[in-house]
């Protein structure tokens, strides 16, 4: 029997994502050894909220133990020389003066809409100019305030604020602390200073004595306790660190390192962001500013929306459950011309306010009488595609016009990257060149390098695909797209606020 296949030292990284929790092995020449995931695990608690979200410490911990045993099982030759976690943006513990969990909670946890409604109708204009950020419905400011108004006995024993990734990097290692561009996407910093919005939260009557040290991403957190070695079957001792943000993670995992660069992560939502020098901020707040890990940027973001879930909805309604619903929907796609034979879809994503997201009218719009047009499925899923791809075009005008700075080179992630004519059709687009993450899982895959580059173990970065326009595409692409805004300009007023 031969031995095991040793290749060189591997990041174990692991992510907690509002959907998957996942689990990459990633080697030196940052290419990933294996995967494994879970769904996220979250419960809605009792006697709140219906629009509540949490999450249940042991059984996430459990999660992570899982999908941690499981890659590594399959990889019996892997040297472990870093664990490297990242985690969805917004999502926050509240820990006890004993380290125990007073609340665990994800991005999509809405428990306190109203108190964040209160918060922005109040201080609104000091929200976004401090923490680069609203609506605060989004965010933990409205939690807080939430456990203050309606679980005081828990607020007054919380003593420390993490975000999601810090608070399992403390389970591991017994260090608290938190990364800067993390806390940064939880709006909980003073974005410009880089420090924590400590004078936001006496104006805003909460306490500010529970903000542990802030640290950069390439930092070592600590090291693996006897029970953080127990947990994700790492030898004890072995250097944890958080990487940042899932978003900004992937974006890394796609080649972006500078100003100027755009970035589009295209998952369930489709987050759109562009490095910059300075913070940028909308004088209409339509978009965010945060901080991009390790490095003197910034990032102005926009965000389309719903892309993945509208493309999951259309698969669904379209070809049925199931992995051969995705192959008939590539093959009718591929087989349709581009504009869709003029169908034109409008199921949600679009340049958002994110001021004020709200719910709007959509649908497909199709050319008639259709006994001169017939549309088939391949028509309807082609234009949902497009949808999306539209509504990135749309975001990155909207940050060129709030940063005054012209997008260079655009760099795809996310798990609509398996859809072989996205990344393509998304350089007719926008008329320019795009490079794909190698890997689905690039937030995962964006930890892993970090963790690698901060123990000085990352030989190289893996290549991206590269994508580049063709002018007659170009130019029908963008007469597609100037249609498609003047459609969605023309519903946009038709919907609820």
């Amino acid at each position: 029997m031969s031995a095991p296949v040793s290749h060189g030292p591997c990041a174990l990284a692991l992510d907690i994502g509002t959907s998957t929790l996942k689990a990459l092995l990633v080697d030196s020449r940052g290419c990933v050894r294996g995967e494994a995931r879970r769904p996220t695990p979250l419960l809605v608690p009792r006697g709140v909220s219906p629009l509540a979200r949490q999450m249940h410490p042991p059984t996430v911990l459990k999660a992570v133990q899982a999908v941690a045993q499981e890659v590594l099982a399959h990889s019996p030759g892997a040297h472990v020389a870093v664990v490297a976690l990242t985690s969805m943006r917004q999502g926050v513990a509240l820990l006890d003066n004993e380290g125990k969990e007073i609340y665990l909670g994800p991005n999509i946890d809405l428990r306190a809409v109203f108190e964040g409604g209160a918060l922005d109708e109040a201080y609104g204009e000091m929200m976004y100019s401090t923490t680069g950020h609203l609506p605060s419905l989004f965010f933990p400011w409205s939690r807080l305030v939430w456990l203050r108004e309606h679980r005081p006995q828990a607020y007054r024993r919380a003593t420390v604020v993490l975000p999601l990734a810090d608070w399992l990097a403390y389970r591991l290692t017994g260090v608290v602390g938190a990364e800067m561009s993390l806390a940064g996407e939880a709006g909980l910093l003073d974005i410009r200073e880089r420090q924590w919005a400590t004078g936001l939260t006496r104006t805003l009557g909460l306490r500010d004595d529970w903000f542990p040290p802030l640290f950069q991403a390439s930092t070592v957190r600590g090291q693996l306790t006897r029970e953080g070695s127990a947990l994700v079957g790492v030898p004890e001792g072995t250097p944890v660190v958080v990487a940042g943000p899932d978003t900004q993670c992937a974006l890394r995992a796609a080649g972006v390192q500078s100003a100027g660069q755009g970035g589009v992560v295209l998952g369930w939502s489709t987050a759109v962001q562009l490095l910059t020098a300075t913070p940028r901020f909308d004088k209409q707040r339509r978009t965010w500013v945060g901080l991009f890990p390790d490095s003197a940027f910034w990032t102005a973001e926009a965000n389309a929306g719903d892309g993945g879930r509208a493309l999951q909805w259309t698969v669904d309604t379209l070809y049925g459950r199931g992995a051969r619903a995705w192959g008939r929907l590539e093959r009718d796609v591929e087989a349709v011309e581009p504009g869709s034979g003029g169908v034109m879809a409008l199921l949600g994503p679009t340049a958002l306010d994110l001021s004020h997201p709200g719910v709007r009218l959509g649908g497909w719009l199709l050319p008639v009488p259709l006994s001169f047009s017939p549309v088939g499925r391949g028509h309807l899923a082609r234009a949902v595609i497009e949808n999306i791809v539209f509504a990135v075009r749309a975001c990155l005008e909207l940050l060129e016009e709030v940063s005054g700075e012209r997008v260079g080179a655009v760099h795809l992630a996310g798990g609509l990257l398996r859809l072989p004519v996205l990344a393509p059709l998304m350089a007719q687009v926008l008329g320019r060149e795009v490079y794909g993450a190698p890997h689905p899982s690039a937030s995962a895959l964006g930890a892993g390098l970090a963790g690698l580059h901060s123990i000085g173990a990352l030989e190289r970065k893996p290549p991206c695909a590269v994508h580049r326009p063709r002018d007659h595409l170009v130019a029908a692409y963008h007469d597609c797209y100037q249609a498609w805004r003047r459609a969605e300009r023309g519903l946009g007023g038709m919907g609820w606020r």
